[in-house]
């Protein structure tokens, strides 16, 4: 039996987690939790890593997943995760963030195709 990866997007706006976890889906990835804060986030990871994790950088209020980021790849089981951040800001500040906080990828959001390409390349 194969074995699907698992997925796990964390976005502040419920709307468009539902559209990536339902784009992640169709990429083959089952089961696609969705989260819309940090604590939901943590209790996904508190039960089970998932394979993939596919945070927003500006979460409305909350911290940034720059400062959650390197938090949450502590949790127990996360060491095998890989963390994408899926953002609307400008390439080249995504592009940085993600080094600071050593994101395995980062991707900005409007490129559904580039978007599941990355994902992919780095959790088949």
């Amino acid at each position: 039996m194969v074995k699907l990866a698992s997925a796990l997007v964390v976005d502040d706006s419920a709307t468009q987690a539902k559209a990536t976890a339902a784009t992640l889906a169709r990429a083959g990835y089952d089961p696609v939790l969705v989260a819309t804060d940090w604590a939901e986030c943590r209790a996904f990871l508190a039960v089970k890593a998932p394979d993939l994790v596919v945070l927003d950088v500006r979460m409305g209020g909350q911290m940034g997943a720059d400062v959650m980021l390197p938090q949450l790849r502590r949790f127990p089981g996360c060491a095998e995760s890989r963390f994408v951040l899926y953002s609307a800001i400008k390439p080249a500040d995504l592009a940085a963030i993600a080094k600071r906080c050593n994101a395995d990828g980062c991707i900005a959001k409007g490129n559904e195709e580039a978007f599941v390409s990355l994902c992919v390349r780095l959790v088949p």
